[in-house]
């Protein structure tokens, strides 16, 4: 299963969530937040496409496009 944005893709089957939040706790814009247990795009126009979300995702779950 995949969360995805426009540029911004999370693959839950991969996705340690927030349990890890290493591309929550990367991220300088705060696009990501943790909802029902799962990190999820909560900011997708904030985005600056920097990929240190993908950096520091030690599951590789997320990917920037």
């Amino acid at each position: 299963m995949f969360g995805e944005s426009m540029g911004i893709i999370i693959d839950y089957d991969l996705c340690e969530g927030p349990d890890c939040a290493g591309c929550k706790d990367a991220c300088p814009t705060d696009v990501f937040g943790i909802e029902d247990g799962k990190i999820v795009i909560v900011n997708e126009e904030e985005c600056t496409f920097c990929k240190m979300c993908e950096d520091f995702c030690p599951a590789e779950a997320v990917k920037i496009n």
